[in-house]
């Protein structure tokens, strides 16, 4: 029986066996099977085909597993601890026994008796202390299971995924062990691609495009997959490798035009098994021939056209074909290449499946929406489709929207309420326009959204054709127009200052499409609110002038510092260039200032003069003003400006040229201090742009002088006129406060309406004191100008006495005085009177060119009397020296001679002040030849007191020649200033006569709508109608006014004064007809022939070509040529007026020849219109001989000159 010791050793070494065969065998699993698994996953990815590769991978698993058991498990197994090992290990784990276990387990294993093992008792001792150590330790503690534990519980969790894969996968874990089991067996492995053609044709047409897709039918698609082409005929070498493209999930190729048959397959990932292909070529079925005609638009009212295959159609235009095939087909369909074409339009088949139709009502229809390429898709009875590979190109011209550009007015602009604005612009339409208007709406509408519209022009019901056929429409603008339209603002009802009107021109097609230009807004103002603008654009254009002199003058300080440095030194520096280029800038400054067409002081003239066109504003001096302003500043721009330009730049590019060249042959000197020699021409140039610079400078003064004078001139008119209107309202206020007030005395008045009558008269005061500062002002503007403007000065010295004969100022204030002491009866009377004087200034001052032009008339006559008194004085000096040149004696021959050089020389001074004064009166030939007399008498006067008397006689004699020659130019001058004069006042007249003919015209035009209404609507008159009937009489009586005021200034011109009669008794006849709620034919007869008159008036005025006045060049002056008279345009235009009349006259007689024929008696109403004819007639004669009186009978030089 074993020691305990023994027995507790040798538990322990079993259990340290044990524990080391799982940690072996444990290894060996591990890597027996990761050697498995790892070559099985190889194979299984790499998919070995080779049988080399597959021995290799079988060896290397079987090295690997041998290797693993020898290393791990059988030295377990083959080799187990001894009991003498086993205590040692456990001393070594428990050092406290000091060797007495493996000593215990020693003298254990040998016998008792041996002699050779020593004492027993000290062995039984051992034995017993190694007993003792037993039962003090756990042997347990020795072992680790921890390392054994890990290493099985890797060695199961190799294996569980092993058996997982298996079970995962079985046949192929089946098939990778027995690849890997037996190398030398045909074992492959199932393929992952299995590839195949969706789409693998076999025939195709000749000539069409090969198209085939590819998937894999695991829908695993390798990344690349190979098509193989083999020629038909071909050897193997010639076939084709192509790479096929990937597109969404599957595989695509195509292939155009092919031409030959081949075989095809396709190659990837690992299935390389497809077979072979074959294709077939066979001729395609398609359309041989196509009949075309184009059905456009039913607003376009355009025929049915024939196109070619090729087409160009309007978009919406219906398509109609008619096509052949060449072989019997199944069907027929229409393709597009764009996305939006409409469907599948399929074409209706004959019985022979050889044509085919497209109706233009088909279903769906055929319509050019857009452009393309389209072609008829073809099926044939076996299936194929051909057809695709002849298209042809359809191009929709689209009908695109008119463009509307307004041009004039540019921006929003502010008018009176009876302007007649000019709206110009443009409208283009590819095809053509149908209708042009303005569509508006208005701020003082009950409906501020209601639009209304106003129809420029229309053309006809259906679009017409285009000139150059309907295959050429819609290629550009086809019709064009030019908008010029007056808009007459009168013609709207109700229209007040503070409203506005937002306009748009609009233009229409036959679509029907409709296009605006961008919205203008008209702002409707009061005239005096006009006038007010027009004053402060003056002002503006006053200023920018001013700016444009203050360039100018910047311009030409550095010019001429720059000639000054070049007539001292003769060189440039760097510095000299770099001013020279500012003042170049400087001078392109000047003229955009001047000639920019936006904002440019000519633009702004243009503009304010278009404006007072546009409303009418009745002003010809100013206009003549701004029209002369306006041809000076063009002049400047357009002719002095550009030479100064191309000097300066010329200048420029020298000088830097110049500076260059001395830089680059002087490289050491510092650039900024470098000089160089000026160029040839350089100083010259400098010289003859600065004596431009000044001519302009001096032009732009004398512009800024005159015309800032004459502005502060016309600011008298404004500001009288505005006293005026404030007048005239206060008159109002009063008349409504005596209306109130009537009957009572001034201590019958309460508090408040003493208050009231206090502000009247206070108002009444600060009147009479803003007309005395408006005096004061005009006649320090009188001082100013009357050395400067005595025309204009004269005007104002007029005005002030007119001023001061009519005491306006105390008048006044007496008249506020009135009013405050309740005598509103006589204040009345007294600002009738005040607004009476007040109306005859503003016309003295408003008459300032008339006044202009009769103060030069007179100044030249006045010279030609001195011109003739000089001319007596030469002849009789002449006669004088002719008589002492004969005397034979000298010394009183000499003594006349020297009498005779003091008078010629007085004589010489004064034909040279009568020149400058000529000079001054803008007759410069007259001048020049006075100044060419005087020379002579001067020399006559020189040879007369050298007692030469020979040598006198020859310049006496030229200046008596010159004398004459300016007396004949003079004469030319007189008759052109009396011409200038004649045309203004009928140039006033004409303006006058315009505005009584509109305001005529308006009135005729309210009396035919008034009358219209009445017959719409039943009998009688509606209160708005009665209202409107009373604006018209008072509108009626107003024009009469006008006219009446009139007819004082036509005194000098009976004819014309004739005509104005005889309309304004239709006038007043008219109004009474109003008056008395009649509208019907003879009031508007009487308006008619009330307006025909003023038109034959205004017409008699116009001036035709070849008249008298139109080219002053057919009568030149000269010994046997004169002037025409004076009043000869005068005299032709009241020749005119009575042959009118006369005309008119005879018209009317035959209308009453035409009545009496068919009447045997006459009503009342027509025997006074009947004798009001006769009577017309006879003044017609009574006139007609007083003009032909009052021509005076012509001298024979007037008639060699001239002939009415």
């Amino acid at each position: 029986m074993l020691h305990p010791v023994q027995q507790k050793v040798r538990a322990i070494r079993r259990r340290a066996w044990r524990l080391r065969v799982i940690c072996g065998g444990g290894l060996a699993v591990i890597v027996v099977a990761g050697a498995v698994f790892l070559a099985a996953v190889t194979d299984y990815a790499l998919r070995f085909d080779d049988a080399g590769v597959r021995w290799l991978s079988a060896l290397a698993v079987l090295a690997l597993g041998a290797w693993g058991l020898g290393r791990f498990l059988v030295p377990v197994l083959v080799r187990r601890l001894s009991e003498l090992e086993v205590a040692q290990r456990i001393e070594r784990r428990f050092p406290e026994m000091c060797d007495r276990l493996s000593s215990a387990v020693a003298f254990l294993n040998q016998p008792e008796e041996e002699p050779t093992a020593g004492s027993a008792d000290l062995r039984r001792a051992v034995v017993a202390a190694a007993v003792t150590d037993l039962e003090r330790q756990d042997l347990a503690d020795c072992l680790d299971a921890r390392r054994p534990r890990r290493i099985a519980l890797c060695a199961a969790a190799a294996c569980a995924v092993v058996g997982l894969v298996g079970v995962w996968n079985g046949p192929s874990a089946a098939l990778a062990v027995r690849r890997l089991a037996m190398p030398w067996r045909a074992e492959p492995w199932p393929r992952r691609n299995q590839l195949q053609f969706l789409q693998g044709p076999t025939r195709l047409p000749f000539g069409a495009d090969f198209e085939v897709e590819l998937v894999d039918r695991h829908g695993r698609l390798p990344p690349s997959v190979q098509i193989h082409f083999w020629p038909d005929g071909e050897e193997a070498k010639q076939i084709q490798v192509k790479d096929m493209k990937f597109f969404q999930d599957r595989m695509v190729y195509r292939w155009e035009d092919v031409r030959r048959p081949f075989r095809y397959r396709a190659v990837g990932g690992d299935d390389d098994t497809m077979e072979w292909r074959t294709l077939e070529l066979v001729e395609p079925p398609q359309v041989t021939s196509l009949q075309i005609r184009l059905h456009p638009p039913a607003y376009t009212g355009w025929p049915v056209v024939a196109s070619g295959e090729n087409i160009r159609a309007l978009e919406g235009s219906a398509i109609e074909v008619a096509g052949q095939v060449n072989r019997p087909a199944s069907a027929v369909q229409l393709r597009m290449d764009k996305p939006a074409a409409p469907g599948i339009v399929a074409g209706r088949l004959s019985a022979d499946g050889l044509q085919f139709t497209i109706s233009p009502d088909a279903q769906p229809p055929w319509q050019a929406t857009q452009s393309g390429t389209y072609w008829f898709e073809v099926t044939d009875t076996d299936g194929l489709c051909g057809g695709s590979d002849r298209r042809w190109n359809l191009r929709a011209v689209p009908d695109a929207p008119p463009t509307v550009v307004l041009e004039r007015p540019a921006a929003n602009t502010f008018v009176t309420a009876d302007a007649a604005l000019t709206l110009a612009g443009a409208v283009q339409d590819d095809l053509a326009v149908h209708a042009i208007s303005i569509r508006f709406t208005r701020s003082d509408s009950p409906n501020a959204d209601e639009r209304q519209t106003l129809e420029i022009v229309r053309g006809p019901d259906a679009a017409p054709q285009p000139a150059a056929g309907l295959a050429d429409a819609g290629a550009g603008p086809a019709d064009t127009r030019t908008v010029e339209f007056t808009w007459e603002l009168s013609r709207l009802d109700g229209l007040k200052p503070g409203a506005w009107i937002d306009f748009e021109l609009t233009a229409d097609d036959y679509k029907p499409q409709s296009a605006h230009s961008p919205t203008r807004r008209l702002t409707i103002i009061s005239v005096s609110e006009l006038e007010e603008r027009v004053a402060s654009r003056q002002a503006f254009i006053l200023g920018q002038l001013a700016e444009v002199l203050r360039v100018q003058r910047e311009v030409r300080a550095p010019v001429k510092a720059l000639e000054i440095g070049l007539a001292g030194a003769g060189r440039l520096a760097a510095s000299d260039v770099d001013s020279l280029q500012a003042a170049e800038l400087k001078q392109r400054q000047v003229s955009r200032l001047l000639a920019d067409p936006q904002e440019g002081v000519a633009a702004q003239i243009v503009g304010l003069l278009h404006e007072l066109q546009s409303n009418r504003i009745e002003n010809p001096e100013l206009v003549g003003r701004l029209n002369e302003l306006l041809a000076a500043v063009r002049q400047i721009g357009g002719e002095q400006l550009p030479p100064i330009q191309t000097r300066l730049i010329g200048a420029v590019k020298s000088a830097r040229e110049a500076l260059r060249l001395a830089m680059a042959t002087d490289t050491a000197s510092p650039a900024t201090a470098l000089t160089a020699a000026a160029p040839g021409g350089l100083q010259d140039a400098l010289q003859t742009a600065g004596r431009q610079q000044d001519e302009v400078i001096a032009r732009l003064e004398s512009l800024l002088g005159d015309f800032s004078q004459w502005d502060n001139y016309r600011r008298f008119s404004r500001e009288l006129a505005r006293v005026r209107q404030a007048q005239d309202e206060l008159r109002q206020d009063a008349e409504r406060t005596r209306l109130d007030y009537l009957g009572r005395e001034l201590q019958d008045l309460d508090a408040d309406q003493r208050v009231n009558l206090r502000r009247l008269a206070e108002r009444q005061a600060e009147l009479g004191r803003q007309f005395d500062k408006i005096a004061v002002r005009m006649d320090q503007m009188r001082d100013e100008l009357t050395g400067l403007d005595p025309a204009a000065a004269q005007t104002l010295a007029d005005a002030l006495d007119l001023a001061r004969r009519a005491a306006l100022g105390g008048t006044m204030r007496e008249t506020g005085r009135r009013i405050e002491n309740n005598q509103l009866g006589d204040a009345a009377r007294q600002q009738q009177t005040i607004l009476r004087n007040l109306q005859e200034l503003l016309d003295t001052l408003a008459n300032r060119r008339v006044h202009e032009l009769e103060s030069r008339a007179d100044q030249l006559h006045q010279a030609a009397e001195d011109l003739q008194a000089l001319q007596a004085t030469q002849q009789g000096l002449q006669a004088q020296a002719e008589q002492g040149a004969a005397a034979k004696d000298d010394s009183p021959r000499k003594r006349e001679l020297d009498r005779l050089s003091a008078s010629w020389s007085e004589l010489a001074e004064q034909a040279r002040r009568l020149s400058r004064r000529l000079e001054r009166l803008l007759a410069e030939q007259a001048a020049q030849s006075l100044s060419a007399a005087a020379t002579s008498l001067e020399k006559a006067a020189e040879a007369a007191g050298q007692g030469e008397a020979q040598q006198t006689l020859e310049p006496s004699r030229e200046a008596g020649q010159q004398l004459d020659q300016a007396a004949r130019q003079l004469d030319q001058s007189r008759h052109a200033a009396t011409q200038d004069l004649l045309q203004e006042q009928l140039g006033r007249l004409g303006q006058d006569l315009e505005a009584l003919v509109r305001r005529q015209q308006t009135a005729l035009e309210g009396t035919v709508e008034l009358e219209a209404q009445r017959r719409q609507e039943e009998p009688g008159w509606t209160r708005a109608q009665l209202s409107s009937l009373g604006a018209l009489a008072r509108q009626q009586r107003s024009v009469a006014s006008e006219a009446a005021a009139l007819t004082d200034r036509l005194a000098p011109a009976p004819a014309f004064a004739l005509g104005l009669q005889a309309a304004l008794r239709e006038m007043e006849r008219a109004a009474r007809g109003l008056d008395r709620q009649e509208t019907g034919p003879a009031t508007q007869q009487s308006q008619r022939l009330a307006l025909t008159r003023l038109q034959q008036m205004r017409e008699a005025l116009q001036r035709e070509p070849g008249g008298p006045s139109d080219d002053d060049g057919q009568n030149p002056a000269g010994e046997n040529n004169r002037p025409p008279p004076s009043d000869a345009v005068q005299r032709l235009a009241e020749l005119k007026l009575l042959k009118s009349m006369q005309e008119e006259l005879h018209r009317r007689t035959a209308e009453w020849a035409e009545i009496r024929s068919r009447t045997e008696t006459l009503t009342d109403d027509q025997a006074d219109s009947l004798r009001q004819l006769a009577e017309e007639q006879g003044r017609l004669a009574t006139m007609l001989d007083e003009l032909s009186g009052r021509r005076p009978k012509p001298d024979a030089d007037e008639t060699k000159g001239y002939e009415l």
